[in-house]
């Protein structure tokens, strides 16, 4: 029975501990909070996690496994949630500039759309946590289960837009090879910007050896070559 009894209270300790997890945010430009680090909230996991397992080893756990069993699902879920939530991060910081413009928006519908949903998804789900960062026990805040079901959606549909945006600067690569000399960021930086003729200026000296810049009239017409030994 003491066996049993300091078993129940490691068990809950680590329950206690969970509920003192808590994210650690950062302000971004675009005026939410975005996670800053989950390496130390994954370590922990790991290491509650590992013990768990090992309690679960014991001969004197039989009367108290279903709560050992249900830590340990609980600590899987809050890792495989942070593991879905840092990817849905990147990705939105990656996407949140690009679909920004106006020029790829109208050139990519279908992508606008979705990244829309996880947008909206992303802020409220950010703005939430920025208001009470610890999260892992408190259903209230967030249904944990929940989350990590959207965010396993969004995070599919993030792979299905930058797959699209891919395709999208391939073709225009094959329209005109001298792209491929640039990458996919520089690349996007011009094409997000096709109102403006001067956008390729920075990019120049990539696409074509002997041109460092290009001199533009008033009409926004290539009147001169301008090479790097002018």
């Amino acid at each position: 029975a003491e066996n049993q009894w300091n078993i129940d209270k490691k068990l809950g300790g680590i329950t206690d501990k969970i509920k003192q997890l808590q994210l650690e945010l950062m302000p971004h430009k675009s005026g939410i909070h975005l996670i800053k680090t989950v390496e130390e909230i994954q370590q922990f996991l790991d290491e509650q996690l590992n013990l768990v397992q090992m309690l679960k080893s014991s001969p004197h756990i039989k009367n108290i496994m279903g709560k050992a069993t249900s830590i340990e699902t609980r600590l899987i879920l809050i890792q495989d949630t942070l593991e879905n939530w840092v990817k849905c991060q990147r990705g939105w910081l990656y996407l949140e500039p690009i679909f920004a413009s106006e020029d790829i928006q109208w050139k990519l519908p279908m992508e606008q759309k979705k990244f829309e949903i996880i947008n909206k998804f992303f802020r409220e789900l950010m703005e939430n946590v920025a208001k009470e960062p610890q999260v892992f026990d408190n259903n209230d805040i967030l249904d944990l289960d929940k989350v990590n079901q959207e965010l396993e959606a969004h995070n599919r549909s993030l792979d299905q837009i930058q797959k699209a945006l891919a395709d999208y600067l391939e073709t225009k690569r094959k329209d005109f090879a001298r792209f491929y000399f640039l990458s996919d960021d520089e690349l996007l930086e011009i094409l997000a910007q096709t109102k403006d003729p001067t956008a390729v200026q920075p990019h120049m000296s990539k696409c074509f050896e002997a041109i460092n810049e290009v001199e533009f009239n008033k009409n926004m017409e290539v009147v001169a070559m301008i090479s790097a030994e002018k």
